[in-house]
């Protein structure tokens, strides 16, 4: 009785250790080059907001002036 418990300890804890293994990989694959794709998107469009104000609005409000 006493082996099955140390052996069912054991595996819980193999079966942790390959959670947080498992995690690390999601950060390294998946989260981290999302992050870094939504980053890169936001800062083309924050340029083509300023591009568009730029060439399409500031014209317009100068000559209403």
């Amino acid at each position: 009785m006493q082996i099955t418990v140390i052996e069912r300890a054991q595996q819980i804890q193999i079966q942790e250790q390959e959670i947080i293994r498992r995690e690390r990989e999601l950060e390294a694959t998946v989260r981290k080059p999302a992050e870094a794709e939504k980053y890169r998107l936001e800062k083309i469009a924050d340029a083509n907001r300023l591009v568009f104000i730029r060439t399409v609005i500031s014209p317009l409000v100068m000559c209403s002036s």
